[in-house]
């Protein structure tokens, strides 16, 4: 019975470290990014268009090597 505590403590202590060091190397990772960190920066809306939507350009991705985010590029006319 001891011998089995002794070895589920063991591998206790083994799952604790590997994932100490799982998270440590995700945090050090600057190409990870949550999707929500996209930061955009827009140019001018265009005219009105025939289908009645109006779209912009993204001039900017801050941070850079980030992928992913919700950028705002067609709208209708009535804004």
């Amino acid at each position: 019975m001891m011998l089995i505590s002794a070895v589920a403590a063991i591998g206790a202590i083994i799952l604790l470290i590997v994932s100490m060091n799982l998270k440590s190397n995700s945090s050090n990772n600057v190409d990870f990014y949550p999707l929500t960190c996209q930061k955009f920066t827009y140019s001018d809306w265009s005219a009105c268009q025939v289908d009645g939507t109006q779209s912009r350009e993204i001039v900017d991705r801050l941070p850079a090597n980030c992928q992913g985010g919700f950028p705002d590029v067609v709208r209708g006319c009535n804004k």
